[in-house]
């Protein structure tokens, strides 16, 4: 019984329904943003592509709000289960659900730095 009890443990740890565990960076942001292809649609929509590599600099220099917006993530998807899909899908170029459930973390924080959605309180 217990063995039952780790396998269901270790399948639900890792299925798509749960974002990463590691806090990301910048890096993973830009990433992520190619592989959906993720245009800005909001406040960022006008910003050229050096202009957003200035932006993305901004907010890798700024250890703070780079540890809010994966805190404010991190409680998107997985503390308060939001489920922005409909919202990412509606502004953003049509992804899966498989998708959106794979980089939840990381859409939800480009949705916030675009304006798509708010801050959790």
């Amino acid at each position: 019984m217990k063995r039952i009890f780790t396998i269901l443990i270790l399948i639900l740890m890792s299925s798509p329904l749960f974002s990463q565990n590691d806090e990301f960076n910048t890096a993973d942001l830009r990433r992520t943003a190619q592989i959906v292809e993720f245009e800005f649609a909001k406040n960022l929509k006008n910003l050229s592509k050096d202009k957003l590599m200035e932006f993305y600099s901004s907010i890798e220099a700024d250890r703070g709000l780079i540890k809010q917006i994966n805190i404010n993530s991190w409680g998107i998807c997985n503390h308060y289960n939001i489920d922005n899909f409909d919202t990412y899908n509606y502004y953003y170029k049509t992804i899966s659900r498989a998708t959106y459930n794979k980089y939840c973390k990381e859409l939800n924080a480009l949705m916030l730095l675009d304006g798509t959605i708010k801050q959790l309180k």
